[in-house]
């Protein structure tokens, strides 16, 4: 029997540096990008993270194999039972929270709204926070 979901997934993504000594956040999925990707030594920027992405060996094809994974969470057996949303939760880690940002912002970016709502969180040094919508 296949189970087919109309209504989108509402995922929540949420950057992260593992160097700023704040508990991983709470998730179904994370990402822990430090060892397989390596991090920037350069302070945190958030004004352009994505491009770390693009520049970094490895990262786009990451990007694109997460948004399957999110898809694919409207099929499970949760998501038939009832009228609430299927909701999911990502964190994406590295050390200082760069490349974490620019996967975030990236997922963010390349996802189908008929499929997946993505808003984003990005917890920088010192419980700085920041916010997007996606579509």
């Amino acid at each position: 029997m296949v189970i087919t979901v109309e209504r989108p997934v509402a995922v929540r993504l949420v950057s992260f540096g593992y160097a700023h000594g704040r508990p991983v956040p709470d998730a179904h999925i994370v990402l822990d990008l430090r060892a397989h990707f390596g991090d920037s030594s350069a302070p945190c920027d958030f004004t352009d993270p994505e491009s770390l992405v693009a520049e970094t060996d490895g990262l786009p094809e990451l990007v694109e194999g997460v948004i399957p994974v999110l898809a694919a969470f409207r099929s499970g057996c949760g998501a038939a039972a009832g009228d609430a949303p299927v909701a999911v939760a990502v964190a994406v880690g590295c050390a200082d929270g760069r490349l974490a940002a620019g996967v975030a912002a990236a997922v963010r970016r390349r996802t189908d709204s008929r499929l997946v709502r993505v808003a984003v969180e990005h917890r920088g040094p010192g419980g700085r926070q920041g916010r997007g919508q996606g579509s």
